[in-house]
């Protein structure tokens, strides 16, 4: 009789561990799911924002036209989708959007910038670098790639703190765009031709694993001596404290494959050349 009843105990107890952590498990991912809907709510409702500014603009007499979310190849694997992409006569801006909250700190150079919110910190992608993969695309497209500009509207107006003179606040998108002048103005006959060469693009949101059609794979492309990300030769170079294979086509793509750790007389040889180099 006591053995059948430590049985059911048992057997109760068992069943509310595994409901207990059931239950936190289905609390974990509603909320890591929450927070990735969150992130996709609020970089829609950036780009809706940018969106009715241009709109206005267009409205008001502006000779504008733009195309949102164009899905463009930049390379053997990898698709890259552009918030917008807007023709002026005064020339081609790839649009980035950016919605995020709190203090940003940056610089054009670095790979990535600061965001601080609520006595948090967290690091983000630099901005600017994920542009030039969206430039890179869009100039394999057009003929005419000498019109291409890039710029980051930050929607929430904190750019004050990103050393980019193309970071801006949304708050002067307008003047930035009326305004803008680099001795490139875009002809008649060519922003007719970009149009259509625009219009043809595929367009619509597409999820990350849509984003990269894998036709081989990474370790494949990189023995081959092929750059996974632009399709570009990778040429192999030394870094502090590495060998490694870097793209032809940086800075507009900056991939990188570690090879293996340089050897002591390597090192030493890369840092005697690099000192000589920075020194001149």
């Amino acid at each position: 009789m006591n053995s059948i009843l430590y049985g059911c105990l048992a057997k109760e107890k068992d069943t509310a561990f595994i409901e207990f952590w059931a239950f936190w498990a289905n609390e974990v991912y509603i909320l890591l799911y929450m927070k990735e809907i969150t992130k996709q709510t609020r970089g829609i409702f950036g780009e809706d924002k940018v969106k009715k500014v241009l709109d206005a603009m267009i409205k008001d007499g502006e000779e504008q036209y733009y195309f949102e979310n164009i899905v463009l190849p930049i390379g053997i694997e990898r698709t890259t989708q552009i918030d917008f992409v807007l023709l002026r006569p005064n020339g081609l801006f790839c649009i980035e959007c950016k919605n995020y909250s709190g203090f940003l700190f940056g610089r054009a150079a670095g790979d990535e910038w600061t965001l601080c919110n609520n006595a948090m910190r967290q690091k983000v992608p630099n901005a600017l670098k994920q542009n030039n993969l969206h430039i890179y695309g869009l100039g394999r497209l057009l003929k005419e790639r000498t019109y291409i500009n890039s710029l980051v509207v930050m929607v929430q107006n904190n750019s004050k703190r990103v050393e980019a003179h193309n970071v801006i606040d949304l708050n002067n998108l307008r003047d930035y765009l009326v305004n803008f002048d680099n001795d490139c103005a875009i002809p008649k006959e060519t922003m007719e031709q970009l149009l259509k060469e625009l219009g043809a693009c595929p367009k619509g949101s597409i999820e990350e694993k849509q984003h990269a059609q894998k036709v081989k794979t990474r370790r494949e492309l990189i023995a081959r001596k092929i750059c996974p990300v632009c399709g570009g030769r990778l040429i192999e170079r030394k870094g502090k404290g590495y060998l490694f294979y870097g793209c032809r086509n940086f800075p507009m793509c900056t991939f990188i494959s570690r090879i293996r750790p340089l050897t002591e007389e390597e090192n030493k040889e890369y840092l005697m050349h690099y000192g000589r180099k920075k020194s001149r």
